[in-house]
């Protein structure tokens, strides 16, 4: 396990140890369903700092391939909650502007919660209890966890209470790639499917029914996820077909939409990944195949998943039908919604999916499309008419709204770069965007729509411009650039530099006054009067977030075709 002092140097590298802890005797406790926990007091935030609380029981041995389990019996004692637990276990994706050169500590006893919250809370500061804002990471199903210090929880505490409206925040871990979404029979019929949608669902019942002994509110619960994180709160909003059983009641969707991004593997598909990551193992040929791969090490289990996708399936348990049909019929949670994407969602996935051999022809096309994007078998006369969309749409540069992006970087990339990179991205979230905000739209639920339109330093403006990620340092206000290789915020030009620490408190302080009020428009920031509008479908606006021009509105029109046809195609995508 990571020390947390090791983890606060690595947040706030100008704290001396000793300043960012107290004696154990004055250390924050709170009384919760299983006992006390003990946390830490951070003096640079002022803040109590509870971390590494486990919500479940240790998925292991007997355990693994089981839904979590409700922690039913009290401790013995204090629960010491001074550090966050190790990660579950991933593997590196390889996807550019987000994976990072470190390695973390893993393990499979890894269900844990972490609370940030105000220091010496009062209760008149909110009658009810604080506002609850939750995040749940990205990582493709794959890899990711709570304690990455690109995800500062703390720095948005502060700014909460800097906006005079204080916020309590929370983040968990849960079970990812064949730990947390293994599929196929025999896992299917002993209800092992979706694992790691019930570790979320469990650990949002535990904020539930603990979160009010912090000072936080569980009925003012807003989730915040990025990519995975934000499609795993759409398929928690599309569980029992909508349903509100109470466990969020905002959501913050970046780059991840209730249209899930890919294909839902069929029976045939998770039959046919299974035995990929079977024949890894020596239970390929076992009479009892649940049996054999629960007495794996753990580290020689995930060895034997990595490089093989896991993703959520239709279950008939959490979820019993597609997204899109969901989508159509009115069966999803009926919350707020703040949801956007970025300009150039694409661009860094087209360059995985193309395993970097340059796109060229119709053939590269349908390359990246079967084998990456929609792992199923779509007709030719689909892939047909997506090219000759995204042809045309090319055509036309502010419909492409390519941003920095060449539609031909160079023969390393082919002269169909460009293209397939609006392709991959309106085929992944963006479509997915437009179609939910209509959805809610129609129906008068608030949502408001962004695109993000700013490069970060470290990646090519020509290459990958505003890509997928890259609003996450913004919104965190992660300013010093913790956790990244590059800092995003250390461009050259220092009055740029400005307007991309101005554009990071804005973005951060409309996320938090959506979480504190259910509208972004009450982030206090002076000299900024631009309303940001809820989306209405009979005139739909986006706000966009650039640095260089300023912040603006844009109607949500362009690249209607192509879109409409990716929305109208949405079931032989099997989505």
């Amino acid at each position: 396990m990571v020390s947390f002092s090791y983890l606060l140097a690595a947040l706030l590298p100008v704290v001396g140890a000793a300043s960012v802890s107290c004696p154990s005797s004055n250390a924050p406790t709170v009384k919760v369903k299983n006992g006390t926990v003990v946390g830490i007091y951070n003096a640079h935030y002022q803040q109590d700092l509870f971390l590494g609380i486990p919500y479940a029981k240790p998925p292991i041995q007997d355990l693994r391939f089981t839904r979590p389990q409700h922690l039913t019996e009290k401790w013995t004692g204090p629960k010491q909650a001074t550090e966050y637990g190790s990660y579950c276990y991933g593997f590196n994706v390889g996807l550019v502007g987000y994976d990072t050169n470190t390695t973390n500590p893993s393990s499979e006893d890894c269900l844990t919660i972490n609370v940030v919250r105000p220091h010496d809370y009062r209760h008149e500061w909110a009658p009810k209890g604080l506002p609850v804002l939750v995040w749940v990471y990205g990582g493709g199903f794959q890899e990711g966890g709570s304690a990455d210090t690109r995800y500062n929880m703390s720095r948005l505490v502060e700014m909460s209470t800097e906006m005079g409206k204080p916020v309590i925040g929370v983040s968990f871990n849960y079970r990812m790639n064949a730990f947390g979404f293994i599929s196929g029979e025999p896992f299917n019929s002993i209800g092992a499917a979706n694992l790691g949608l019930h570790d979320q669902r469990l650990a949002l019942q535990w904020i539930q029914e603990n979160i009010a002994f912090f000072g936080g509110d569980p009925s003012s619960v807003t989730l915040q996820g990025e990519s995975a994180g934000a499609l795993s709160i759409s398929l928690n909003m599309l569980v029992h077909k909508g349903r509100d059983e109470g466990l969020f009641q905002r959501a913050i969707l970046e780059s991840g939409t209730p249209l899930f991004a890919h294909s839902f593997p069929t029976l045939a598909d998770q039959k046919e990944i299974l035995g990929m990551f079977l024949n890894k193992t020596e239970c390929s040929v076992s009479k009892d195949i649940v049996s054999c791969l629960r007495k794996i090490p753990a580290e020689e289990f995930i060895k034997a998943a990595t490089g093989i996708f896991w993703h959520p399936i239709i279950d008939n348990d959490l979820l019993s039908q597609l997204s899109s049909e969901s989508i159509k019929r009115g069966d999803f949670l009926k919350i707020p919604l703040l949801i956007g994407t970025n300009t150039n969602e694409g661009s860094t996935f087209l360059e995985m999916f193309s395993q970097g051999s340059p796109v060229n022809t119709f053939d590269d096309v349908s390359r990246v499309l079967l084998t990456s994007v929609f792992p199923h078998q779509l007709p030719n006369a689909t892939i047909a008419r997506l090219h000759e969309l995204y042809s045309d749409v090319m055509k036309n540069p502010s419909e492409a709204k390519l941003g920095t992006v060449l539609p031909n970087p160079g023969p390393a990339y082919g002269k169909l770069h460009g293209e397939l990179s609006v392709l991959v991205g309106d085929s992944l979230f963006t479509a997915g965007r437009r179609v939910t905000c209509q959805a809610w739209g129609q129906r008068n639920i608030a949502a408001y729509s962004f695109r993000f339109d700013t490069n970060p330093a470290g990646l090519s403006p020509e290459i990958y411009g505003a890509a997928h990620f890259q609003e996450v340092p913004f919104v965190f206000d992660n300013i010093d650039g913790e956790g990244y290789d590059v800092n995003p915020f250390d461009v050259n030009n220092q009055s740029l530099k400005k307007k991309y620490l101005d554009l990071a408190q804005l973005m951060s302080r409309m996320w938090l006054s959506f979480v504190q009020t259910g509208d972004p428009n009450n982030h206090g920031v002076h000299g900024f009067n631009l309303h940001w509008p809820k989306y209405d479908s009979n005139s739909p606006v986006n706000i966009v977030f650039n640095a260089t021009r300023g912040t603006t509105l844009e109607k949500d029109t362009y690249r209607a075709k192509a879109m409409n046809y990716i929305w109208e195609s949405a079931a032989i995508f099997h989505r």
